[in-house]
């Protein structure tokens, strides 16, 4: 597999980096490197990515992107330090997330929506 293949089936998936990273387990500094052709692919991300591409299956599971932290934050006029309470993490975690230097973790879906159902309800209260 060469580096524009590993992008080609990364794209093809529709997924970010932060979400292929947070499949395979590396780092994304370490994916940006793979995909530029300066570090040699390991045959299990080869693997991992061909069979995602042969099933076609753009996991929901891997939904979260550090552009929907953000849009999450700004809906809701929240602070990354706010936000990363309401997440249950530090500020400087939250930040990493949102800047894509650290993948967003999958079960953070799920404490979204929960966050997003009780802040919905506290500004219909207050309306």
């Amino acid at each position: 597999m060469t580096p524009q293949d590993l992008k080609t089936l990364r794209l093809s998936l529709g997924w970010t980096i932060a979400q292929a990273t947070d499949l395979t387990g590396l780092s994304a500094h370490r994916w940006e490197r793979l995909e530029a052709g300066e570090s040699k692919i390991p045959p299990a991300v080869a693997l991992i990515m061909r069979t995602k591409a042969q099933k076609g299956t753009a996991s929901t599971d891997l939904a979260l992107t550090p552009a929907h932290l953000t849009a999450f934050r700004r809906a809701f006029s929240l602070t990354q330090a706010l936000a990363a309470a309401l997440a249950d993490v530090s500020r400087v975690t939250w930040n990493r997330w949102e800047q894509g230097r650290v993948p967003v973790p999958a079960h953070l879906t799920d404490t979204l929506r929960t966050v997003v159902r009780e802040l919905k309800a506290l500004q219909e209260v207050k309306e």
